[in-house]
């Protein structure tokens, strides 16, 4: 092979791909590369004029920017066609969003009461209703009492996080609120996790709807 087929060669390796980037990844950080490779191939290209003639570089040339302008189109039309996100839509998702959120710390809350049940056990102590007024002694010096007077913090807080994003709730565990008596562990952890169960009900059911009105 000849100097003048390898530049040849080359230049249609580097332009080739550096025009089709260019149209596909135009607006990009990496668009610069992209221009760079096209730049380089066509000034290959020119090199080569007096070897191949100007016409069949000028209609080789042509040719690839014919495909390079129907990518442009295509991609012009499908943003064209693509539905808009209207503002209650994204409203709807970011409301999908945080049920999920929600409900992951719900499941949480649920562990972290099992666990808490674990440490009573432990410690051969009887555990009292989780979530009842004076279930923490004055005095918290023991291990047991210590994990639950933390789970009924971490229990308020999601309470009040409850309140701020999914005022309308209507679970249990958020008509009950905090304190409640006549509650034991299983009861509470129960509460919970059907609490949990609601909330990712509703995102899915949410998320079907807005793909069913995007179809």
């Amino acid at each position: 092979m000849s100097l003048g087929e390898a530049v040849s060669w080359l230049s249609l390796a580097v332009f080739e791909p550096g025009l089709y980037f260019l149209f596909e990844r135009w607006g990009e950080r990496r668009a610069y590369m992209a221009v760079a490779m096209t730049i380089v191939g066509l000034l290959g290209l020119a090199s080569q004029l007096p070897r191949y003639g100007s016409t069949a570089v000028a209609i080789f040339v042509v040719g690839i920017l014919g495909a390079g302008l129907a990518t442009v189109v295509r991609k012009y039309l499908a943003l064209r066609q693509r539905p808009a996100l209207t503002e209650a839509t994204v409203a709807q998702i970011k409301m999908v969003g945080k049920l999920e959120s929600l409900g992951g710390r719900a499941d949480w809350l649920a562990e972290n009461l099992e666990e808490v049940w674990h440490q009573f056990t432990s410690e051969h102590l009887p555990m009292p209703n989780p979530i009842g007024m004076r279930s923490v002694p004055d005095a918290i010096e023991k291990a047991a009492d210590k994990a639950l007077f933390r789970f009924r913090v971490h229990f308020q807080g999601y309470l009040g996080s409850m309140k701020s994003a999914y005022p309308e709730c209507d679970s249990q565990l958020m008509i009950d609120g905090f304190p409640h008596e006549g509650e034991n562990y299983l009861s509470v952890k129960r509460k919970i996790e059907a609490h949990s169960r609601l909330l990712n009900q509703r995102a899915a059911s949410m998320m079907t709807a807005i793909s069913a009105d995007k179809s």
